[in-house]
């Protein structure tokens, strides 16, 4: 009889795979049709399907409806994870992140009561966990070492967030399970109190995996997560949970160093195999979920036994794994991963005998993959070398693994070990590893771009063994030597680099004339007149190349096309028209030839073949669709068709499908139909934001609404809003212009900057209904400005050319571009930024200077006569900055003396009079600072005095008077009335 462990409820046995990100499965599994398909997409998402899982939501959307139609929110949710987890860049990883939050956020906001709102909850926690995740794995990669402070901020962050969140769910869910009325759900409200405290557990060990090794923070974390494991294992031998958190509690432990307790603790999660122990077979019965947990149960066990550096234990996990498992699990890539791994073990012991006999199997079992497997067994070859004899093929083949994973520099240097091999053989075998041996140096050299040492180890080899017959390298070397002295003189012609390519020629013309790489002589000569700019004799060489040479034979057909094409460019340039279009249509048919011949070889090509095809297939493709959108020759239409096949053909390569999207975005400008453009255009900025040519295109793009906008509004008064949409589209796209453009500095200018800024400020000022120049912001009311994108877009770009990498304070123009800057902030109500930048300003130019009070002693700011005369602009900057303190004091109290400070300063007899409106600017801003800190006595006195000088206010002459009648209002409300006699 099979023991069947009889503590696993339902619910608990859903749970997918210990390590996988969602841990929490729903108690009720799904029974309806529509169920069905939402858990068909769920599982579609999962495998990465996600334009084919996102189909399914939307089919299910045009006929489901309330919960079954709320389902899809979670549904996507998943799939922008999943999305996410498969970016290489982390920015655009934790940007996925949340907007997967912001969905399940929307979605529990929407739906409290939904059977999957439980799950959404956990989820959400799940992803706080593995936004941290991410950083940690950034920050073992060796080029982000300059960002780690960053970087582990940003993790300490995340993993602040997803515990902060995990322990509020367990806190819910306790005072949930307080209720009386909750004891029919007692099962589903252990089951979520498990899971939660399960992740807390997970997001103690893993907060401390993001400090350094020996670290008091990583032992703080480390010892908290020992003791919700002790608490949890207390609590909950008798479910499945506690076997998959004796996972991580083996780990917690080992972090700790005491590694008998880590041991014995894996230990405690592999005897869940005990309940599946068969008497009548005398093995083990597994489940999908045992094999799930037992599977992740051993290999962290394994991986942490090597990492204790202890051989014995590695080698007897790795046998307990085949004997739980079965020996049929030694032909699956789990198995392999295992038999390396118990390889490691044997050398850890010292027996590297048995190390290398094992590792040699799992090499031979991975040669087709999977790759890491078989690189982690060429790693540890090349590490065994070291140590015993090794034959030199497998040294050879743990070089090639370097290679593989892009370690060409490590590869180098085992190449020349196993020369050194094999230098004392003569043997036949030996001779041929030797010039493989060579031949793969020299393309790592190649790889590297360390151009003359790839062209000397290739010219090496062909001249010492020179005969085809015997050295199946010699024909390649021998190409690779004419291509890399090509190269070397594209970047400069000198006489040896001539004679040697010359000589390389010679060769493959007549040595190697029978070989492929033989034929390819007039190749060598069309890519080396190509460089120099001949393309209708490059194009007359790449002609010549036989049909018989392969793969080769397209690459030429292709380079035909293309050589025209350069051609047919050059021509129109230099407007010789006519001979343009004939160019043209000759490359048109180079391109058309190649294509044909790529489906033709494609058939019985091997799979790498394929690839460089498929390539070339593209690009000719693409470059064909480029053509046809010439000025010159202006089929737009066939274009469009040719790209929209293209797109349907390359959905899921999302390098070459933004190539196609930003040509068709190009076409449809030409042809005059902005709204497409744009639409395609956002779609690029969604899914590549960082193609190639998105910058250029929002230019374009906001160019056209732009000159659209203006045109609508001519003539129009300033409320109408006729245009404005337009408008506003322009500033979008000028600002994602702008911040792209700025960031790779790529061919942007001041002057470019400045010419958009004050486009977009001028029509801010003319939808507003203000005047196109704005001389400062206190001349409107700045604070009832409604249209506010305009002076956000005009705002970012004056911040290039004041704080910016454009900053130039030397600049004419700078002081300038500070006002309009600060006026864009004011109307966007952003005091604090528009203060820093007048601040500065003041500061640069010595405005003030300090004195100090000959009877109170105390200090303060003067304005400075000399500079004042030098340059009395400054001083309606300093009316403004001194405006900027009212905005901002509520916020930062300071702010209210300074204010006081300035207009005083400005209210001074020697520097302003009650003829001029900067007078009463400043007594107006000086009364408004002393309500503002509530010194209403005193500027009640002011006011008084104020008034009974001036009973009408100056008539009102410098439009004051509104502002100053609802301030002595506002004063008089503060202030008690004087008691009658």
């Amino acid at each position: 009889m099979t023991k069947r462990c009889l503590l696993r409820p339902a619910a608990v046995l859903a749970l997918p795979a210990l390590l996988l990100p969602l841990l929490y499965a729903p108690p009720v599994a799904a029974e309806g049709a529509v169920d069905k398909e939402i858990d068909f997409a769920r599982g579609l998402g999962r495998r990465q399907y996600f334009d084919w899982a996102e189909e399914v939501c939307l089919a299910i959307e045009k006929t489901a409806t309330g919960p079954d139609k709320a389902s899809v929110q979670l549904v996507r949710a998943e799939i922008i994870k999943g999305q996410a987890a498969g970016e290489t860049d982390l920015k655009k990883k934790i940007e996925g992140i949340a907007k997967a939050i912001q969905a399940l956020e929307s979605f529990l906001s929407s739906n409290p009561n939904h059977p999957l709102a439980e799950e959404a909850k956990f989820d959400i926690g799940d992803l706080y966990l593995q936004k941290g995740l991410f950083v940690i794995t950034e920050l073992k990669n060796p080029e982000s070492a300059p960002k780690a402070g960053d970087l582990r901020k940003e993790g300490q962050d995340a993993f602040k967030q997803a515990k902060s969140y995990i322990e509020k769910m367990i806190s819910q869910i306790r005072e949930r399970m307080d209720k009386p009325d909750e004891k029919k759900n007692e099962e589903k409200n252990t089951v979520a109190l498990v899971t939660a405290r399960y992740n807390l557990l997970k997001t103690c060990y893993y907060f401390g995996m993001l400090y350094d090794a020996g670290s008091s923070e990583r032992k703080d974390y480390h010892t908290k997560a020992k003791t919700h494991y002790m608490d949890f294992s207390f609590d909950y031998q008798d479910r499945i949970y506690y076997y998959i958190a004796s996972i991580i509690g083996g780990l917690v432990y080992k972090e700790l160093g005491e590694d008998k307790m880590a041991i014995g603790i894996f230990d405690a999660g592999i005897a869940l195999r005990d309940s599946y122990f068969d008497e009548k077979t005398r093995g083990y019965v597994l489940d999908d979920t045992a094999i799930e947990i037992l599977r992740d149960a051993f290999t962290t066990k394994t991986q942490a036994m090597i990492d204790m550096k202890d051989g014995k234990a590695t080698v007897a996990t790795v046998e307990e794994f085949f004997k739980t498992f079965g020996p049929e699990w030694k032909k699956k890539p789990l198995g392999w991963y295992m038999d390396e791994k118990k390889a490691e073990g044997y050398a850890l012991l010292g027996d590297n005998k048995a190390a290398m006999d094992l590792v040699a199997e799992v090499l031979d079992k991975t040669k087709d993959g999977p790759e890491k497997i078989h690189n982690d067994a060429s790693a540890l070859i090349t590490k065994l070398g070291g140590s015993i004899e090794i034959s030199a093929d497998r040294l050879l083949q743990g070089a090639e693994g370097l290679a593989a994973r892009g370690k060409e520099d490590e590869a180098i240097v085992e190449y020349r070990r196993v020369l050194l091999a094999l230098k004392t053989k003569t043997d036949p075998e030996s001779l041929k590893l030797t010039q493989r041996t060579w031949y793969r140096m020299a393309v790592a050299f190649d790889k590297l771009d360390r151009t003359y040492e790839a062209a000397s180890i290739y010219q090496r080899i062909y001249t010492t063994w020179p005969d085809a017959a015997q050295n199946p390298y010699a024909s390649k070397a021998c190409l690779g030597t004419a291509r890399s002295f090509t190269s070397m003189l594209a970047s400069g012609d000198n006489a040896f680099d001539q004679e040697q390519y010359k000589k390389a020629l010679k060769d493959l013309s007549e040595k190697y004339v029978s070989t492929e790489e033989g034929k390819m002589a007039p190749v060598l000569l069309g890519e080396k007149l190509s460089k120099e700019g001949k393309f209708v004799e490059a194009a007359d060489q790449f002609a010549r190349v036989p049909s018989n040479v392969g793969a080769y034979y397209v690459q030429c057909l292709f380079q035909v096309g293309y050589c025209w094409y350069q051609e047919g460019r050059r021509l129109w340039t230099d407007k010789k028209e006519s001979d343009a279009k004939a160019a043209f249509k000759k490359a048109e048919d180079g391109f058309q030839r190649s294509a044909a011949e790529i489906e033709k070889q494609g058939k019985t090509a091997t799979e790498e073949i394929k690839k460089e095809l498929g390539e070339m297939a593209f690009n000719g493709r693409f470059m064909t669709a480029q053509l046809l959108v010439h000025e010159s020759v202006k089929r737009t239409d066939d274009a469009l068709k040719l790209l929209d096949q293209m797109e349907q053909e390359y959905a899921g390569a999302q390098d070459k499908l933004s190539r196609c999207w930003s040509l068709k975005i190009q076409t449809f400008l030409d042809q005059k139909k902005p709204q497409e453009a744009r639409e395609l255009l956002d779609q690029l900025l969604e899914k590549d934001p960082n193609a190639k040519k998105v910058s250029d295109l929002c230019k374009q793009v906001a160019f056209v609404y732009h000159s659209m906008g203006e045109e609508k509004r001519k003539d129009v008064k300033a409320g109408n809003t006729v245009g404005l949409d337009d408008l506003r589209s322009a500033a979008r796209y000028y600002t994602i212009w702008l911040e792209r453009s700025a960031e790779g500095a790529r061919g942007l200018k001041p002057a470019d900057i400045s010419s958009v800024g004050d486009l977009l400020y001028r029509v801010g000022n003319v939808a507003n209904g203000l005047a196109e120049v704005v001389g400062s912001f206190q001349e409107t009311e700045y604070g009832k400005v409604a249209e506010t994108v305009f002076y956000e877009a005009a705002a970012k770009a004056y911040d290039l050319l004041v704080n910016g990498k454009f900053a130039n304070p030397a600049a004419p123009d700078y002081w300038k571009n500070c006002v309009k800057l600060v006026n864009c902030l004011a109307f966007i109500k952003k005091w604090p930024e528009a203060v820093a930048v007048y601040e500065k300003i003041l500061t640069d130019e010595k405005f003030c200077k300090e004195v100090t009070d000959e009877k109170t002693k105390q200090k303060f700011l003067r304005i400075d006569d000399k500079v004042l005369r030098a340059k009395p602009h400054l001083l309606g900057i300093y009316l403004d900055v001194g405006q900027l303190y009212l905005e901002v004091a509520p916020a930062q109290k300071e702010a209210w003396d300074k204010a006081l400070n300035v207009f005083g300063n400005i209210g001074d007899p020697q520097i302003s009079d009650k003829e001029q409106r900067q007078w009463w600017q400043s007594k107006l801003g000086y009364l408004q600072a002393l309500y503002g800190g509530g010194n209403y006595m005193r500027a009640n006195v002011i006011i008084v005095d104020l008034r009974a000088a001036n009973p009408k206010w100056e008539n009102n002459k410098h439009g004051l008077t509104a502002k100053l009648d609802e301030l002595e209002k506002s004063i008089k409300e503060k202030v008690p009335a004087t008691p009658k006699k």
